[in-house]
C-alpha cells in the first residue's frame, strides 16, 4: 500500500496510471486524458461502521464508482457501487458491516467505454466485540433500526426505555441483518435494545431523537 505518489510530470497528451493486478501492481504511462482525477480520500470511524468520503476534480464520462473493500490489502471484493454525478463531487459511503481488525478502501471509477481508474487504497482498524452492531444510532422516529445480529440468533428482541417499560418486542430466531421500524409516535430519549436468546443476554443502547 502506497501512503503517497510523487512521479514527474509527463508531456501533454500523457498521463500514469496503476493498474492493480491479483499478484502485483503495474505503473504505466498512457496516451490519451485521465477520464478522472481523485483530489482526495478518507475512511474513518463513524457509529458502528466506517465511512468512506471521495472527491473527484473531473468525471469525465464516469458512470459508476464501486467501492472495493480487502482485509489483507492484496484481495479486494466489490462491496457496493455509487452513480456518478457526472460533475465533481464529493461522494459518501457507509460500511455497516466492517471486519475486525484490518479494512482497506480503494474507489474504482468505471466509464462509459469500460476504463476503469483507482483511487489510492485506505487503511482503517475496526475493533468490535459486541455481539450486534446497530445502525443508525442515533435514529429519527418514523426511520428503520438495523440490527447485524452477525451468528447471533436471540430469542427474543426487545425495546426498553427508561422507566423500565416494554415498547417492543418480536420473537423470531433470526440470524444477519433484523430491520425494526421505530414509530414516529415513540417519545425522543434513551432506550435499550435488549437481545435474549438461551442463556445469552445482550443490551445495547441507543438514542432516538
Amino acid at each position: 500500500m502506497f501512503a503517497g505518489t510523487s512521479l514527474p510530470p509527463l508531456p501533454q497528451g500523457l498521463y500514469w496510471n496503476i493498474h492493480y493486478n491479483p499478484t502485483g501492481i503495474s505503473l504505466q504511462v498512457e496516451a490519451g486524458t485521465l477520464p478522472i482525477n481523485f483530489a482526495k480520500i478518507k475512511a474513518y470511524h463513524k457509529n458502528t461502521g466506517v465511512e468512506v468520503d471521495w472527491t473527484t476534480e473531473n468525471e469525465m464520462n464516469i458512470t459508476m464508482f464501486e467501492i472495493e473493500k480487502s482485509i489483507n490489502g492484496v484481495q479486494f471484493s466489490s462491496a457496493g457501487r455509487i452513480k456518478s454525478n457526472g460533475t465533481p463531487a464529493t461522494y459518501r459511503w457507509f460500511d455497516a458491516n466492517p471486519s475486525k481488525g484490518n479494512n482497506y478502501y480503494r474507489i474504482k471509477a468505471i466509464s462509459g467505454d469500460g476504463t476503469v481508474t483507482y483511487s489510492m487504497v485506505q487503511f482503517i482498524r475496526f475493533e468490535n466485540d459486541r455481539a450486534i452492531i446497530l445502525f443508525p444510532n442515533p435514529i429519527k422516529r418514523g426511520g428503520v433500526l438495523h440490527l447485524n445480529l452477525q451468528n447471533m440468533a436471540p430469542g427474543t428482541i426487545e425495546i426498553i426505555n427508561t422507566a423500565g417499560q416494554l415498547v417492543y418486542s418480536n420473537s423470531s430466531k433470526q440470524t444477519g441483518i433484523v430491520s425494526i421500524p421505530i414509530s414516529s409516535s415513540l417519545p425522543a430519549g434513551e432506550y435499550v435494545i435488549r437481545l435474549i436468546g438461551g442463556n445469552s443476554l445482550e443490551t445495547q443502547k441507543i438514542q432516538v431523537h
